[in-house]
């Protein structure tokens, strides 16, 4: 299980700061994550593509910075 912090903002949706999810891959954490919360897709993802707002962490340290 991977715990995702929900945003404060968002909150409303999940009842809860934080949100137990299942998966193996981050993309499978994402589509599980929709799966339990549909209401989040429109601020997780613009099309097919990450949201540019969303902020992916890995033991406290953002991904973006980790690929390059």
């Amino acid at each position: 299980m991977i715990t995702v912090v929900i945003p404060s903002v968002f909150k409303k949706i999940t009842q809860k700061p934080l949100v137990k999810i299942e998966g193996l891959s981050l993309q499978e954490v994402l589509q599980n994550l929709i799966i339990k919360y549909p209401e989040l897709e429109p601020y997780i993802f613009i099309g097919d593509e990450l949201s540019p707002f969303v902020s992916i962490y890995l033991n406290d340290k953002n991904i973006k910075y980790l690929l390059k």
